[in-house]
């Protein structure tokens, strides 16, 4: 896992997520998977990224076999987003400090399969947690 700093920038934020998305267009989704951390409750894996990123979004859809496309071949511009939270108080374990969504380019351009990543906070650090790959 990337740990970032206690009070990361846009750029820290965004340059993992490049880094994230860099892993899955050299079909490494073992590496992408490791650099955040996960929900349990989730229940990612490296294959069900695979697997729903190949849908489209949808586990297996037979409509779809997409595959992520490098971000410097890719057309058209991606779609980002990054919001951080006024600090408030959490339930126990909650370490959500903010949010990041970033497109996924696919077969050749920026697309509007997204994933989002919870900014989490603990101690002496920030990290990004798996939350969603979906259309937005």
């Amino acid at each position: 896992m990337i740990l970032l700093p206690l009070s990361p920038s846009e750029s820290d934020v965004f340059a993992v997520v490049g880094h994230w998305l860099d892993l899955l267009a050299a079909d490494d989704f073992y590496s992408a998977f490791a650099l955040t951390a996960q929900d349990e409750a989730a229940g990612w894996t490296p294959e069900l990224m695979r697997r729903v990123i190949r849908g489209y979004g949808l586990v297996d859809d037979p409509k779809h076999d997409c595959k992520v496309t490098s971000r410097d071949r890719a057309l058209g511009s991606p779609e980002r987003e990054m919001n951080m939270w006024t600090p408030i108080a959490r339930p126990a374990g909650h370490c959500a400090i903010g949010w990041v969504a970033h497109s996924i380019p696919l077969d050749g351009k920026w697309s509007d399969l997204s994933v989002t990543f919870e900014i989490c906070k603990r101690e002496s650090h920030c990290f990004l947690e798996l939350d969603e790959i979906h259309v937005f």
